[in-house]
């Protein structure tokens, strides 16, 4: 909604002060919506473009709904939001694109590796975790939005990769040994490069694979509560590597209990057909190997929506509005930022973009022999929020649930596990530990 109907020009900066950069005058009347507030200013959006105003220009945005950021979080509690500022610097690894808003479709820049920029705040967006940042260059300040995954060079195909080779399983093939890792990174030329594919079938495997515990793969506390939200640059920055220090409990839990009853499909067919693809991938003298099974969690659904609430009153045996306010109480406990005085459902979105011949699930060995399986999730699945009052529009800080959908780690019960090192054993590989 407009905030007046009179052109008023007031001044606009692209931070909460004046000796931020401005970005010259704006009329008042085509402010959409006030997103925090800190000390004396409002960032505010508009034509999804975003800057800081004065909140005495202001004062109709400045409601107690609104975010207040701060430098440190008072004990007294506050009638509205108060988050503390994260401030952390980091030196970026690679040059980073950074935007003027989290969506990411509007005015961009790059900034150069080696230069310092200072995490303020995190923002989910509708595709992928943002944090806002702040940057000073050559005594010009400014904040703007990066992608987590850009800012912390996670896609870096060797980052930490230390991290990998410490905690987990190594196998050797044909007198090389290879660390047991995920294939999030780029396979082109200049990442891992793919040496070899083996194709292990096995029918008759021993089914169902239960799910004994459900972990994330890194180290970012999402978690906001008494009013303050954290985030934890992690300390491994290679994605997805089964590393016990990064084993922290998954919010992602209950919601992959709904959708597989504690039971991952790695089989198919009649004659319960396991099939492990086996790539074997090198880059800079380093070698992992990535293991893929299971058929895409998109065929297994069948591409569709999937209300939440029916998984739950189906399994639980509950009426629709009682699966409803078990659900609404779910996505709240998963995402504190959530209104609480809104209802929220979710809606989950299978892809259509996959092949036959796709894999749904890597799986990740650590160094005690369990076995973890993560999904591989397509573009256009998403575990989108919703609320009641606002059908169709993704929940206003309501976290990015497909992207925690896709870092959860699940691991095999011990019995699954050792049957697949037993038939990796049985194909030319040897496991350092197993016997």
């Amino acid at each position: 909604m407009n905030i007046s109907d009179s052109i008023e020009q007031i001044t606009m900066y692209a931070g909460p002060g004046t000796d931020y950069l401005s970005l010259g005058t704006i009329d008042k009347n085509i402010i959409e919506k006030a997103i925090k507030i800190e000390s004396d200013w409002v960032e505010i959006e508009y034509e999804e473009k975003r800057g800081y105003v004065s909140q005495k220009d202001v004062p109709e945005l400045c409601t107690d709904d609104i975010i207040r950021l701060v430098d440190t979080v008072e004990e007294d509690p506050q009638s509205y939001p108060v988050y503390e500022k994260i401030n952390t610097k980091i030196t970026l690894f690679n040059e980073t694109m950074v935007y003027n808003h989290p969506h990411k479709n509007n005015s961009s820049e790059l900034v150069d590796a080696g230069e310092t920029v200072t995490i303020i705040f995190p923002e989910m967006s509708p595709i992928d975790m943002c944090v806002q940042i702040e940057l000073d260059q050559n005594g010009t300040k400014k904040r703007c939005y990066a992608s987590v995954l850009e800012l912390l060079s996670m896609k870096h195909p060797l980052l930490n990769f230390d991290s990998v080779k410490e905690t987990n399983a190594i196998l050797s093939y044909d007198g090389t040994d290879y660390y047991s890792s995920s294939g999030e990174a780029d396979n082109t030329p200049d990442n891992w490069k793919k040496t070899k594919e083996i194709s292990i079938d096995k029918t008759n495997f021993h089914t169902p694979i239960s799910i004994t515990s459900i972990v994330k793969s890194y180290n970012r506390n999402d978690i906001a509560t008494t009013g303050k939200f954290g985030l934890s640059i992690p300390e491994d920055l290679q994605l997805k590597n089964a590393s016990a220090k990064n084993a922290i409990p998954s919010n992602m839990e209950k919601i992959i209990e709904y959708l597989f009853e504690y039971k991952l499909p790695l089989t198919q067919g009649s004659e319960n057909d396991l099939n492990l693809t086996v790539e074997l991938q090198t880059y800079q003298n380093e070698n992992k190997i990535v293991l893929k099974a299971g058929e895409t969690i998109e065929s297994f659904f069948e591409p569709k929506t999937i209300l939440l609430r029916e998984r739950i009153a189906e399994q639980m045996k509950l009426t629709a509005d009682e699966a409803a306010k078990e659900e609404d109480t779910l996505l709240k406990s998963m995402y504190p930022r959530l209104q609480q005085d809104e209802t929220y459902h979710m809606e989950i979105t299978f892809s259509d973009e996959y092949t036959e011949t796709d894999k749904g699930y890597y799986l990740v060995i650590d160094k005690e022999l369990h076995i973890y399986a993560l999904p591989i999730i397509y573009g256009a699945t998403s575990l989108s929020i919703h609320s009641g009052e606002t059908y169709g529009k993704y929940a206003t800080y309501g976290g990015n649930a497909t992207w925690d959908f896709a870092t959860c780690m699940m691991q095999l019960d011990d019995e699954s596990a050792t049957l697949i090192l037993k038939l990796l054993a049985e194909n030319g590989f040897e496991i350092q530990g197993f016997e």
